[in-house]
């Protein structure tokens, strides 16, 4: 259902896809030893509802799986809003890359990728993963960019709040194509 959802959205066909939830991504960041990040704020968020606590403050540092999921996580406090949010996320994607490429090699990258795949809803293969994985390792730092796909923000009629993203399907698919 979430992969037909996805592919409403985007308006084509997912060829192959993996789910995974928030503590395979807190192993993976484990298991990397943490990634090297400079924090852009201070982050203070508590919310027992869902079982978040997120207490990080501003400047460089390790970042274990759980203060990583915090980053990712956190929604306030930022002076564009979610604008803000996404940057620092794909600040954080181009950190963790950097990371992969200066501590591990494609081998010990291939080796975290098939243990965690074990947790991972996913249509591709083991050998497949793994394949990813190395030809990952093999991209330049300066080559990986994260890309938000084109569209634009709409208010939400009921509360005035600018809460929702459209994705414009053409422009998209463009994106992803190239």
């Amino acid at each position: 259902a979430l992969i037909g959802g996805a592919e409403q959205i985007l308006g084509y066909r997912v060829d192959s896809y993996a789910l995974f939830d928030v503590e395979v991504f807190v192993e993976l960041i484990d298991a990397m030893g943490g990634i090297d990040f400079d924090v852009p704020v201070d982050m203070d968020y508590d919310d027992p509802e869902q079982g978040l606590s997120i207490h990080l403050k501003k400047g460089n540092q390790l970042l274990d799986g759980k203060a990583a999921e915090g980053l990712i996580r956190f929604r306030s406090g930022y002076a564009q809003g979610d604008l803000d949010r996404v940057s620092v996320r794909a600040n954080f994607l181009r950190a963790m890359m950097k990371q992969v490429k200066e501590n591990l090699t494609a081998d010990a990258l291939a080796t975290i990728v098939s243990e965690l795949l074990t947790s991972v809803d996913s249509s591709v293969s083991l050998t497949d993963a793994v394949y990813f994985a190395k030809q990952l390792y093999s991209v330049s730092s300066e080559k990986f960019t994260v890309t938000t796909l084109s569209g634009s923000s709409v208010m939400n009629p009921q509360t005035g709040a600018w809460s929702y993203y459209v994705i414009n399907k053409n422009n998209a698919l463009a994106a992803i194509n190239k």
